[in-house]
């Protein structure tokens, strides 16, 4: 029987969205001897979220063994580090067998967690597989070894304090009446918070969420405010000592003394040196004045605007300048005149005096 499933993902930032898985890695059908007959049972197998998901756990079985279940009900809750994922079944089936319980941690990718069948098989006895009855080991931490302290001076004044917070106890289990996300279960393990209940949550449909139990422990404003780090553990006094002393510029070494051979080589690149410069023609040293100013002697001047005149000397001018014409008509006439009359006194024989004296004589008489 080959059942295809669906996920709908749960997400701790108060964010639930769904989504479809078409196989739940079951590439391989074995057949389970249940009966002395042979029935078709399917191994179910832990599906990966992602890409990148390498194992997780089973948070709860939401059917248990013997029940049917259609196409939409929840079969069970798979959680991982940053959300719980729902499976959900979208052809019939009976689950037959639980091989992992509830509350099952690091099981890899792949791993048998369940037997399927089908209605109508018989699931009185149904054998577990031997590679799926392996218990799921544990994942191993090691210790990592504590950090070198470098022993310093009495005399010195810098102090080296170092605190480690223990680690949770394995053993410490928050209780709440809804389930927990993996990384909410750690932050209350690792602050010793047995009594989850007093937390109020705002996630969905009441989940307690990360940011609130940041808020509860002070270490943050609110569920979505930002996290507050405390101080920090370390205090080491010789890395300000360090730091001024790399502030300080090294001394440089003294030069060596120099022997006849190089104070000679010293001499002879300077003189090489004076005498390329020397060889270098100088270049000519002008005045302040520019381009424009040395041309302006060769090129053609423009002629320079006619000033401004105003209206009463406007006024004058043609007042000048119609007497001026009127003068030169009245010298024109005037000579022309003078000419006329110079004509006709020409033209005119003179008087005889002889006649006038007779004239004159015979008057007196």
């Amino acid at each position: 029987m080959s059942t295809s499933l669906r996920v709908s993902r749960s997400v701790v930032a108060k964010v639930t969205s769904s989504r479809t898985v078409s196989s739940m890695y079951m590439n391989s059908r074995r057949l389970l001897h249940a009966t002395s007959s042979v029935q078709a049972l399917s191994p179910m197998q832990f599906p990966a979220m992602s890409p990148t998901m390498t194992e997780g756990g089973i948070s709860r079985w939401a059917k248990k063994e013997g029940e049917s279940f259609t196409v939409g009900d929840v079969i069970l809750e798979i959680e991982t580090d940053k959300a719980t994922i729902d499976v959900e079944a979208q052809d019939e089936g009976i689950l037959a067998k639980i091989i992992l319980p509830d509350g099952t941690k690091n099981i890899p990718v792949g791993k048998t967690i369940a037997v399927l069948a089908e209605e109508g098989d018989d699931i009185s006895n149904v054998e577990i597989p031997a590679e799926a009855a392996a218990p799921v080991k544990p994942k191993s931490v090691e210790a990592a070894p504590p950090p070198p302290v470098q022993s310093t001076p009495a005399a010195s004044t810098s102090r080296l304090i170092v605190s480690s917070s223990a680690p949770p106890s394995s053993d410490f289990h928050p209780t709440h009446s809804r389930t927990l996300f993996p990384s909410v279960q750690r932050l209350l393990a690792e602050n010793h918070v047995e009594n989850a209940e007093t937390i109020k949550g705002t996630g969905v449909r009441g989940m307690l969420t990360k940011g609130d139990v940041l808020a509860y422990l002070g270490k943050a404003s609110g569920p979505l405010g930002t996290y507050k780090p405390g101080p920090s553990p370390i205090e080491v006094g010789a890395s300000a000592a360090h730091n001024k002393a790399a502030a300080t510029p090294e001394s440089k070494p003294a030069p060596p003394p120099l022997d006849g051979a190089a104070i000679r080589q010293i001499i002879v690149s300077s003189m090489d040196v004076f005498q390329l410069k020397a060889s270098k023609p100088k270049a000519p040293v002008y005045s302040g004045l520019s381009f424009d100013d040395i041309m302006s002697d060769y090129l053609p001047k423009k002629p320079s605007p006619a000033p401004a005149v105003d209206a009463a000397e406007e006024k004058y001018a043609a007042l000048i300048a119609e007497a001026q014409r009127a003068l030169s008509v009245a010298d024109r006439a005037l000579h022309e005149a003078y000419a006329e009359h110079h004509r006709a006194a020409a033209s005119t024989p003179p008087p005889s005096y002889s006649s006038s004296t007779s004239s004159y004589l015979d008057g007196l008489h």
